[in-house]
């Protein structure tokens, strides 16, 4: 192998190894959790929330949350991140006016923890097949 075939090589090996490359891996995956919901101005109920990131490239991120509550449905989802921060957009979907929610999230480890629109959110990644 040639120097220079060695310093190219070495270059794709680092830029395998970056915190870019490893997010583009880590991301992606469904997280579940639950988001409380107080229903008729008195009853608080738990929701599910299930985010699944399908592609996470070059600090773009896409994918679906499917989640209970009056905007129950599937919607779809694209955003950045940067690091460990996540900004996403929710489109519009099976419900009427229930599209534009902004989810701002931070991932540590296989946790995603923050806000969608003023409600806190944790979800936590599920265990991939095997």
């Amino acid at each position: 192998m040639t120097f220079r075939a060695q310093i190219a090589a070495l270059g794709i090996a680092v830029l395998a190894c970056s915190p870019m490359a490893q997010a583009q891996q880590t991301l992606v995956g469904t997280y579940k959790g639950s988001v409380p919901y107080v229903y008729a101005g008195a009853v608080e109920v738990n929701l599910h929330a299930i985010l699944t990131i399908t592609s996470a490239e070059n600090g773009k991120i896409s994918g679906t949350v499917n989640q209970g509550g009056e905007c129950r449905g599937v919607y779809k989802v694209d955003g950045t991140y940067e690091g460990n921060k996540i900004l996403l957009t929710q489109s519009t979907g099976p419900v009427k006016d229930c599209g534009g929610l902004k989810i701002e999230l931070t991932a540590k480890g296989n946790v995603l923890e923050g806000t969608a629109g003023k409600t806190k959110i944790k979800l936590t990644k599920s265990k991939s097949a095997k």
